[in-house]
């Protein structure tokens, strides 16, 4: 996830660098030097620079102009590829978030059901369990008065 968001983060940076044109500062050209002359064959130019002929210079234009084009028509195509693939991924996500929060909330159910039938299957078993000869009380006091009784006995037995 990282190295795609690098790859697309240096994608936009390269193509901004591409189409963003830079400023540059720098020795101004005089306007003497900036001419257009047109020349026919054997002539010979008035100031130094380059000569293109007129073919060669619709050609470096037409050229110009389809690159830029390509170029905007590359970027909208790749941001519409990542649009999409982003879509696809948060399609998916939400589906699976959406898939598990349900299979959470059921597995809830489940065990609230489990819980709520244990409660009740120990209250009733409690109940059940409620008979006077196995409550703790009835065993202290039999304990004691037995207890009490051997005492008596023992005593009655060893004063005889």
């Amino acid at each position: 996830m990282k190295k795609l968001f690098i790859g697309i983060l240096c994608f936009l940076m390269a193509s901004l660098i591409l189409l963003v044109p830079a400023t540059a500062y720098g020795q101004e050209i005089p306007e003497e030097h900036l001419k257009i002359q047109i020349l026919e064959k054997g002539e010979i130019a008035k100031f130094n620079g380059f000569l293109f002929s007129v073919p060669l210079v619709v050609k470096m234009k037409v050229e110009k102009d389809f690159m830029q084009k390509k170029f905007a028509e590359d970027i909208r195509y790749e941001v519409e590829k990542t649009v999409a693939e982003w879509q696809a991924r948060l399609e998916k996500n939400t589906i699976e978030h959406e898939a598990l929060i349900k299979k959470l909330q059921a597995e809830n159910v489940i065990l609230n059901e489990q819980v709520d039938f244990c409660h009740e299957k120990l209250e009733q078993e409690l109940k059940e369990d409620e008979k006077w000869y196995k409550s703790p009380y009835f065993v202290g006091i039999v304990g004691f008065l037995a207890g009490a009784g051997l005492t008596v006995a023992v005593i009655y037995a060893v004063n005889q």
